[in-house]
């Protein structure tokens, strides 16, 4: 069996900009992802890095710039194949790691894998796994260097975990306070808390981030923002009438499209009107499309966003954070640029 939830390690060496600072015995909240936790003094709440993880924290060095501890909560969905200790199992052979299996996670049974091995990067050395709600659930801890276990911090952690009741995510979609950047564009954007990155096929010029709804286990949302390598059209208009080729392929049996413009301070930008589509059309499960095209200089870029649920009230508010999402786009300013060839659309994965 190959592992889903700790694929990358060397992910974790760089760690993003750090979010917010955790003081002793403060509960940290996650009611999308029905699940609350302690966390102990001198950890700092940094941005999440895979598309499983609830949160992450890190102890900092050299400015903040850098992790020398992680401690990461994350979950993935339970399969016939998959259970604690068929993943502790595959888990220990993989890092060459011990299993105990007198531990608890949330006060259930959980079962622990503890590994020290010394490494230039972070690399897993416990991880505490359990299931519950149809998801394992786990929590490890990264170290680098010769390392060592943190089982004051794992255990504490562990026993302070809280099962809620799944939040509907639409009731959590707060942008952050701060711009994250991404690396395409260059750009930066304030992202939806909830939002988690997704894979990419090419990360060198796509970038994805997703929420998914716990309670169905089902992709609710996603955000794509793809650069294209051809040279760009002369302007937005007519980076519209490629965009609308490209789209009409990708999406037959849409007749009209309407489009309204976006400012920004950099980029020449336009807005499409929402694509509804019938269902078993598309991509599924999504049926509800929203795309934005930004012209900076050369560069043009595709924003696409994704919609699966059917709930008026949901859509309203997904609706709502992505008219607000859209305007917190930055660019760095740049000349504008020669004309090109059309944009290609690509969907979901």
């Amino acid at each position: 069996m190959r592992l889903r939830s700790l694929p990358a390690i060397s992910c974790l060496l760089l760690i993003p900009v750090a979010l917010s600072r955790v003081q002793a015995g403060d509960p940290e909240v996650f009611p999308a992802f029905g699940i609350q936790v302690d966390v102990p003094r001198g950890w700092t709440r940094v941005a999440p890095t895979r598309s499983g993880h609830v949160a992450q924290w890190a102890r900092l060095k050299d400015g903040g710039r850098r992790a020398e501890n992680v401690v990461a909560l994350e979950f993935v969905p339970l399969t016939e194949q998959l259970s604690t200790v068929a993943y502790a199992k595959s888990l220990a052979k993989e890092i060459q790691g011990e299993i105990n299996q007198e531990v608890k996670l949330g006060g259930l049974p959980a079962v622990e894998v503890r590994a020290q091995r010394p490494s230039d990067n972070l690399t897993p050395r416990q991880v505490r796994v359990t299931a519950s709600r149809g998801y394992l659930w786990i929590l490890s801890f990264w170290a680098e260097g010769k390392g060592s276990f943190a089982m004051h911090t794992i255990t504490s952690m562990a026993d302070s975990v809280s099962w809620i009741p799944f939040a509907s995510p639409s009731e959590h979609l707060a942008l952050s306070p701060s711009s994250t950047a991404l690396a395409v564009g260059p750009c930066k954007v304030r992202l939806p808390e909830i939002a988690r990155p997704m894979p990419a096929e090419n990360p060198a010029t796509t970038v994805r981030f997703g929420i998914h709804d716990l309670e169905r286990n089902n992709p609710e949302f996603q955000f794509q923002m793809q650069k294209h390598e051809v040279k760009s059209p002369a302007d937005i208009a007519s980076a519209k009438v490629a965009f609308v080729q490209t789209i009409s392929e990708t999406l037959p049996g849409l007749s009209s499209f309407e489009w309204s413009d976006l400012k920004n301070g950099v980029a020449q930008a336009a807005r499409m009107a929402p694509v509804v589509l019938k269902p078993g059309t598309g991509y599924a499960p999504f049926r509800e499309y929203h795309y934005a095209l930004f012209l900076r200089g050369e560069d043009l870029f595709v924003v696409s966003f994704y919609l699966s649920t059917w709930k008026a009230e949901a859509l309203s508010k997904y609706q709502a954070m992505i008219a607000e999402f859209l305007q917190t786009f930055e660019f760095p300013a740049t000349p504008k640029g020669p004309a090109g060839t059309a944009p290609a659309e690509s969907g979901p994965k």
